[in-house]
Parts: C-alpha cells; structure tokens; sequence
C-alpha cells in the first residue's frame, strides 16, 4: 500500500538533481 505519486515524485526529484548536475550544458 504505497503512495505511488510520492514514490513518482520522489524518482523524479532525484532523478534531475543527479542527470541534470551531471548533464547541465545539454539542457542549457
């Protein structure tokens, strides 16, 4: 019995902290 929007969210949260500090010249 998860909250999936948390668990979406959350993903994605994460997700651009870690691609875009990574990769920020390919969004910029």
């Amino acid at each position: 019995a998860f909250n999936q929007e948390k668990i979406y969210s959350g993903f994605i949260y994460y997700f651009r902290i870690f691609y875009f500090t990574d990769n920020f010249d390919l969004f910029f």
